[in-house]
């Protein structure tokens, strides 16, 4: 990211419009990639992410479904934080063929209450990828994943 904000200030912003498309391709990725995140997400404080397996369409979306709604219920209970965030992280691979979609959670690392609730979203949605056919989860390492996806 140095080298681009350097190479942005040696150049100027025409070099985008006029010069290597290559570098405005460049660009435009950074652009896309900080406004996907800038669009799920306010942020601020620790996350915490799960589901996200890479799968055809109709799964990463009934994925994010499933995210959206076990994320409500942390955010009423206080557990995690209410992030005005209701959609989910993700990409498209193979020409668009596959996705994944994540579903994102913030919580405070100050509040104990938000500790354990972010590990309890974790292990839900963990649960629900098991119970509702979603694939492997993106969390799926560590003691509870391990736990969750290997038994």
């Amino acid at each position: 990211m140095n080298l681009v904000v350097k190479e942005i200030k040696h150049h100027g912003l025409s070099v985008l419009k006029t010069g290597n498309p290559l570098d405005a391709l460049l660009y435009g990725k950074f652009i896309r990639a900080d406004t996907n995140v800038r669009c799920t997400i306010l942020l601020g404080g620790n996350f915490s992410t799960s589901l996200g397996t890479i799968s055809p369409w109709a799964m990463a979306v009934r994925s994010a479904q499933v995210g959206i709604a076990v994320k409500k219920r942390f955010i009423e209970r206080g557990e995690i934080v209410a992030d005005d965030g209701d959609g989910g992280h993700g990409g498209l691979y193979e020409n668009g063929r596959y996705s994944h979609i994540e579903t994102v959670a913030l919580y405070d690392p100050n509040d104990p209450k938000q500790i354990e609730g972010q590990a309890r979203f974790i292990f839900e949605t963990n649960e629900a990828a098991i119970n509702k056919n979603l694939g492997i989860s993106i969390n799926r390492c560590g003691p509870g994943g391990s736990a969750t996806f290997c038994t």
